[in-house]
C-alpha cells in the first residue's frame, strides 16, 4: 500500500496520475451538472438542502485534492505552487469556501454583500481547461496570441470609433435613439457587426436619409469590421496555433515534463540503450524519454518507430539541437529530469562528451541539484576530470576497461559472457538491492539461503558496496541493504516455506591452490590489447605464455612502460590474418585459450566485424580439421553482426556497443550499481567464477539448489547459477547455463558441468 501511494506522489508530482486526475474530472463534471440543475428555481426550492450538501462534499473533495497534492510534494510542498494551472486550481477552490466561511460571520451586511461569492461554483467547470491537456493547449495558443490581439483589437477600436463619429453626424437627427452620443453609437455598430438586425436599422436611415449614404455607410463597415477585421483576428489565433505545431514539428518546442530521462547526443548504438530503458520501466505506466540530437525530429521518429514499434508504454520526445548549446539544453527541462545519459558517434575521444558535461552541470545552481548522469568514457584518466567537473556526481561507463576485463575474464572461462549478458541486460535476472526488516544482528551466512527465487551477492551501505563478505563474520547492520540477483524486484522476498535440512552433502572441495600454466593466442589487434594483456596477467600464473599474431598493415603492436613491467611478456609474431595459409601455420595446440580482436583502429565499424567473423569462420575450421576444442573470444563492435556469427557453444561473443549501452541504462536507472559492477569486474576481490561441480558435489546425485548452494557457502563462496554441459546444443543461445534457479529445483551434475559462484579466489 505504502509503495502505491509512493508512486501515485510520484505520478501526481509529473502530472501523470491519470486515474487521480479522471476521478477529479468526474467531480468536476457532476459539479457542474448540478450547478446546472439549481438553476431551476422549482428544483432548486425543492431539493435544496440535498443541493447544499452535495456542495459541500464537492468542495471537500476539492479541498482534500489540493492538500494531497501538496502532500505529495513534500518535503517541499510550495513545488506546487510552481505550476501555473494549480495556482489556477487553488484559487478556484479557495474563492468557493469563502460563502461558507462567511456564513458564520456575525457581520449581517457582510454576509448580504459576500454571499455573491456563491456563485464562483460556477467557475469550478473552468478546472476542465487545468485537467484536459487539449484545452491547456488552445489556452496557451490564445495567451501567445494577446500580442498580436493586441493590435487586432486597437485597429478594431479605430474603426469602431471611426464609424461611430460618422453615424452621429450623418443620422444622429433622423435615428436619436441609436446615434444620439458616441457610446450609444458604437453599442449600435456592434448590433450591426454581429449581424443582429442591421437591415432594420438601414432601413430606417432608407426612409429618412440619403439611401446611398446610409447604404454606403453599412455595407462598408459590415465588410470592414465583419469580414476583414473579425477574420485578422481569427487567423491570428489560427496562425499562433499553427507556429505552435511548426515549433514542435520541428523539435525546437519547450517540454514542460518532470521525472523524465533526457538522453543527449546520438549514437549508432542507441537503440540498444533505448531498449535496455524500456525494458527497465516496463512495469511502470508511463515513462518518457526526451532526446536531443542534431537530427531532424522526423527522422528520428521514423527511426524509432522501425526499431522499436512496440515500446510497453513509454512516451518518447524528440528535440533538434546540440547538447552542447546551453539555449538547446533549455529545451528539455533538464532541471526536472531524473536522470541524464550523454552519448557520442562523431568523437571517438571523450573531448566531446566532457564538453557536455560541463554546460549540462553550468545549468544547475549547485551539483548537489544535478540529477543522475552516466556517460561513457573510453580513458580511464578522463574520469577524474568527469568527476571534478560534477563534484563526483556523474556516472561514467569506462567504456575499453571494462570490456578489455570482460575478454580477459570470459576467454578462461567459457560461457561467462552469456552470464555476464544476462545479468547487464534489465531482460531476465538483474541485480537489485533491498532492504529487510527483522534481519538486523543475523550472521551474514544466515540469511544468504533465505530467498527462494533469489541470489544474494553481497551487502550494500550508504555508501559502501561489500560483494561476498564473511559468511560467518559479517553481522547484519540496521541499515544494510541485502544486494541479490532476482528475476524482479517482486521475486525478491523471504521465503521460509522452502528452506530445507541441510544434509550430509559428501562435499569433495578439492584443494587446487596451485593453477596450472595457460597459454593465450591474440589474433588480431587493436588499442584495446595493451589493457587486455594487463588484465590477463591479473589472472593467469607464472609459467603461461601469451602469443599475439597480426596484419601489420591493420594494427602495430608497440610496447609501452606498463606492459614492460609485467610478469608475462607477450610474443608478437606479424602474418597475413586474412590469409587462411597464414592462419594454418600457428601452432594451436600449443594454447589454452584463443581471442579474436577487431582491426577496430584501422577499419569501419562493419568491415571490422566482417573482417574478424571471417577471422573466426577459418579458426573454428582450422580447430576441426586438427581435431582441437578450446574457447574461443571474438570481441565484435555491432550488435546486429551477432547473428551472423551464429555462435556455438564453444565461443564466447562480447560485443561492445551491447555492454557500455547496458551499463549506461543501469547506472542510469539504479546508480550504485557502479560500485558492485566495479568489484566484480576487478581481478582483486571477489568475482564471478564458471567451477567445476565436481569440485562441491558428488556427480549423478540429484540435490536442491538450496543443497547446492550450501555447499558453495562451505568454502566461502556464494552459489547464482550452474551450467549443464549436455544443453549447449539443446539451448545454444543461453549455452546451458541457468542464473538464479529457484531453490527448490533440482538438479544432477555430469563430469563436465560447473557451478557459478562470487568468490574471491578462482582455485579451491
Amino acid at each position: 500500500m505504502k509503495k502505491k501511494l509512493n508512486n501515485l506522489f510520484q505520478n501526481i508530482q509529473k502530472k501523470e496520475s491519470n486515474v487521480f486526475d479522471n476521478f477529479i474530472l468526474i467531480v468536476i463534471t457532476i459539479s457542474a451538472i448540478l450547478i446546472g440543475l439549481e438553476t431551476d428555481r422549482e428544483l432548486a426550492g425543492k431539493y435544496n438542502d440535498l443541493f447544499h450538501y452535495a456542495d459541500m462534499v464537492i468542495l471537500g473533495i476539492f479541498v482534500f485534492e489540493i492538500f494531497f497534492k501538496l502532500y505529495a510534494f513534500s518535503p517541499k510542498p510550495l513545488r506546487y505552487f510552481s505550476d501555473s494551472w494549480n495556482i489556477f486550481d487553488f484559487s478556484i477552490v479557495a474563492i468557493s469556501i469563502l460563502p461558507y466561511i462567511i456564513h458564520s460571520s456575525v457581520n449581517v451586511e457582510a454576509i448580504i454583500a459576500l454571499r455573491s461569492l456563491r456563485l464562483a461554483r460556477v467557475f469550478r467547470i473552468f478546472r476542465f481547461i487545468s485537467i484536459l491537456k487539449p484545452l491547456q493547449m488552445l489556452v496557451g495558443t490564445l495567451i501567445r496570441s494577446l500580442p498580436s490581439l493586441g493590435y487586432v483589437a486597437l485597429l478594431i477600436l479605430i474603426l469602431f470609433y471611426v464609424y461611430g463619429s460618422i453615424g452621429i453626424f450623418l443620422f444622429s437627427e433622423t435615428d436619436p435613439e441609436h446615434y444620439s452620443s458616441l457610446p450609444m453609437s458604437i453599442l449600435t455598430l456592434f448590433q450591426t457587426i454581429t449581424g443582429e438586425g442591421w437591415p432594420d436599422l438601414l432601413a430606417i436611415q432608407i426612409a429618412k436619409s440619403n439611401t446611398l449614404v446610409a447604404s454606403i455607410f453599412y455595407v462598408s463597415f459590415i465588410v470592414i469590421g465583419s469580414m476583414i477585421i473579425l477574420n485578422l483576428l481569427i487567423g491570428v489565433i489560427v496562425s499562433e496555433l499553427d507556429n505552435i505545431k511548426q515549433i514542435d514539428a520541428k523539435g525546437k518546442a519547450a517540454i514542460h515534463e518532470e521525472g523524465h530521462i533526457v538522453i543527449l547526443g546520438w549514437s549508432s548504438k542507441i537503440i540498444y540503450l533505448v531498449n535496455e530503458l524500456v525494458e527497465s520501466n516496463s512495469d511502470k505506466k508511463r515513462v518518457v524519454i526526451t532526446i536531443l540530437a542534431d537530427k531532424r525530429k522526423h527522422e528520428m521518429q521514423d527511426y524509432f518507430k522501425h526499431h522499436i514499434p512496440h515500446h510497453k508504454g513509454i512516451h518518447f520526445i524528440f528535440r533538434t539541437g546540440y547538447s552542447y548549446e546551453m539555449r538547446d539544453l533549455q529545451m528539455v527541462n533538464l532541471q526536472k529530469a531524473s536522470s541524464i545519459i550523454i552519448i557520442n558517434d562523431t568523437d571517438t575521444s571523450d573531448t566531446y562528451i566532457i564538453k557536455v558535461l560541463i554546460v549540462v552541470v553550468n545549468l544547475f545552481e549547485s551539483t548537489e541539484k544535478l540529477p543522475i548522469i552516466a556517460v561513457p568514457l573510453r580513458n580511464i584518466k578522463n574520469d577524474s576530470i568527469a568527476q571534478l567537473v560534477s563534484n563526483n556526481n556523474v556516472y561514467s561507463v569506462l567504456v575499453e576497461d571494462v570490456i578489455s576485463r570482460i575478454i580477459a575474464q570470459t576467454c578462461r572461462q567459457a560461457g561467462l559472457s552469456v552470464v555476464y549478458d544476462e545479468i547487464l541486460s534489465f531482460e531476465g535476472h538483474e541485480i537489485y538491492s533491498k532492504k529487510f526488516e527483522n534481519l538486523e544482528g543475523k550472521k551474514f551466512g544466515d540469511i544468504v539461503n533465505l530467498f527462494e527465487n533469489a541470489s544474494v551477492i553481497g551487502i550494500r551501505k550508504q555508501k559502501e558496496v561489500i560483494i561476498n563478505p564473511p559468511l560467518q563474520n559479517y553481522i547484519i547492520q540496521k541499515d544494510d541493504e541485502i544486494i541479490a540477483i532476482a528475476e524482479k524486484e517482486s521475486t525478491f522476498v523471504i521465503d521460509h516455506t522452502q528452506l530445507e535440512t541441510i544434509n550430509d552433502l559428501s562435499m569433495l572441495h578439492k584443494n587446487n591452490l596451485t593453477p596450472e600454466p595457460e597459454n593465450v593466442l591474440i589474433i588480431g589487434g587493436n588499442h584495446l590489447i595493451y589493457s587486455i594483456i594487463n588484465e590477463l596477467n591479473s589472472y593467469i600464473s607464472k609459467g603461461s605464455k601469451i602469443n599475439i599474431y597480426i596484419d601489420k598493415q591493420n594494427f602495430k603492436y608497440e610496447s609501452n612502460n606498463l606492459l614492460d613491467s609485467l610478469k608475462i611478456k607477450p610474443s608478437v609474431t606479424y602474418i597475413e590474418t586474412s590469409s587462411r595459409e597464414e592462419l594454418e601455420k600457428i601452432p594451436f595446440k600449443d594454447f589454452h585459450y584463443i581471442i579474436l580482436l577487431t582491426y577496430s583502429d584501422a577499419l569501419s565499424l562493419d568491415d571490422a566485424d566482417s573482417y574478424v567473423i571471417i577471422l573466426w569462420l577459418y579458426i573454428r575450421d582450422i580447430l576441426k580439421n586438427q581435431n582441437l576444442k578450446m574457447p574461443i573470444v571474438t570481441e565484435m563492435l555491432n550488435n546486429k553482426n551477432e547473428e551472423l556469427a551464429r555462435p556455438t557453444e564453444l565461443d564466447d561473443f562480447v560485443i561492445i556497443d551491447k555492454i557500455d549501452s547496458r551499463l549506461l541504462a543501469q547506472f542510469s536507472q539504479n546508480p550504485y550499481l557502479k560500485k558492485i559492477y566495479e568489484i566484480l569486474f576487478d581481478a582483486k576481490g571477489s568475482e564471478i567464477y564458471l567451477k567445476p561441480a565436481k569440485d562441491y558435489l558428488e556427480l549423478n546425485k540429484e540435490y536442491s539448489i538450496y543443497e547446492v548452494s550450501n555447499a558453495v557457502n562451505q568454502v566461502s563462496e556464494l552459489f547464482i547459477g550452474y551450467k549443464i554441459h549436455e544443453l549447449n546444443g539443446i539451448s545454444r543461445l543461453r549455452r546451458g547455463i541457468d542464473i538464479n534457479p529457484s531453490k527448490s529445483q533440482k538438479v544432477k551434475f555430469g563430469e563436465n558441468d560447473k557451478v557459478i559462484v562470487v568468490a574471491e579466489v578462482e582455485y579451491l
